[in-house]
């Protein structure tokens, strides 16, 4: 017999999505949207959504930095839980993403801004080298 306890992380995808369009860049935001992926059973599905809303064709360099942001607080979660699950997931989105989040209009910021978040996934081994390679090559064809 236990006694019920309401739980932040089970949520559904509509209480997600506002969570998401209220991003901010502060750490109690990504914080919070990191435990809601961390521990939702549809985090493949959660992880497909901030990649979509990164792709909007009208979505705001800032907010994109600010999901990328967010998943590097999901990578590094996953890392220390050791989901590898997660990791694979947004090893397949990573490199559209970081397309996305230097893509037009030109953003000299942000490029330096992933740049740097690349540079501590690398050297934190968060991904295999084949994928900071690719994504590495993104920045570079970024930077022509």
């Amino acid at each position: 017999r236990g006694s019920f306890v309401s739980l932040p992380w089970l949520m559904s995808t509509q209480d997600f999505l506002r969570s998401l369009a209220n991003l901010t860049g502060t750490n109690e935001s990504i914080s919070t949207l990191t435990s809601m992926i961390m521990f939702s059973p549809e985090c493949s599905t959660l992880i497909d959504i901030i990649a979509q809303r990164i792709s909007v064709p009208d979505a705001r360099p800032t907010d994109r930095m600010v999901m990328l942001y967010l998943f590097d607080s999901v990578i590094r979660q996953a890392a220390r839980d050791k989901r590898a699950d997660i990791a694979a997931k947004l090893e397949t989105c990573l490199p559209q993403c970081i397309h996305h989040v230097l893509g037009t209009p030109k953003n000299e910021r942000n490029l330096q801004l992933v740049k740097r978040t690349i540079d501590l996934w690398k050297a934190r081994n968060l991904f295999s080298p084949g994928v900071i390679m690719i994504l590495e090559n993104i920045v570079y064809r970024s930077e022509q």
